[in-house]
């Protein structure tokens, strides 16, 4: 059975990104010529293969869940599994429970993030959205969608905002990772019916982005672009101007 996202996230999460043994970092940054780099492995404690690294019978189900998994760099990843009589699979579980306090603690040590703008006082330039690819000028590329609504939603018009804004959220994801044309093509599809939707339901939508620092954490401060989003009924949109 596939390793679930969940599992997945829980992993690397409490893991601090971090190989379990040597503390190393298991992310490399991207450089002028070539992409990130990901170097940690997803390691089984238990085998699930007979006469693999310290097999014993377990179901399907619970091979690749986060109980049997252990980050590691290569390097001690191809370690544990040749220096089979060291690295038990009683000794592999303490290792997991002590990396992942180490991670914790150095995670509540670490100073607190937070988010300013790299033009303090600058107000944000928001424009009317009436097409899709006006959305996906906002969507591509951004860490965080802000947004705003009227107060007095119904409970359809909650429903209706608010499937809208998970749906933006969800490709915001998705194109920020370096996305096929495909991709974004189907975001527009998707966006564009969105938008109609929005829009006869009596409302209309302005949109821009805003630039930011995210700063404190364990690195330096890091460029962060958030997008802007303000939902209006289109009565009052009309009102004001």
């Amino acid at each position: 059975m596939p390793l679930t996202d969940r599992d997945r996230k829980l992993l690397w999460g409490r893991s601090a990104g971090c190989c379990a043994m040597c503390k190393s970092p298991l992310t490399w940054d991207e450089t002028d010529v070539d992409p990130a780099a990901v170097l940690g492995v997803e390691a089984h404690i238990v085998s699930g293969r007979p006469g693999g690294p310290r097999f014993r019978p377990l179901a399907s189900a619970e091979v690749d869940r986060y109980d049997n998994l252990l980050l590691l760099c290569p390097n001690d990843h191809t370690r544990v599994d040749r220096q089979l009589t060291h690295f038990s699979e009683e000794r592999l579980r303490e290792i997991k429970a002590e990396h992942e306090k180490w991670a914790k603690e150095r995670q509540q040590q670490s100073p607190r993030l937070r988010l300013r703008d790299a033009k303090p006082g600058v107000p944000t330039k928001v424009v009317p959205i009436a097409t899709a690819a006006d959305l996906l000028r906002i969507v591509d590329d951004i860490h965080t969608l802000n947004y705003s609504k009227p107060d007095d939603l119904a409970d359809n018009e909650l429903e209706l905002i608010g499937s809208f804004l998970q749906e933006m959220t969800d490709w915001m994801d998705v194109l920020g990772m370096g996305s096929e044309p495909r991709a974004r093509f189907d975001a527009e599809r998707d966006l564009r019916r969105g938008l109609e939707e929005v829009q006869s339901g009596g409302f209309v939508l302005f949109g821009g982005t805003r630039q930011q620092i995210l700063e404190g954490g364990i690195g330096p401060p890091e460029s962060w672009r958030t997008g802007v989003l303000v939902v209006e009924r289109a009565r009052d949109a009309s009102l004001d101007e």
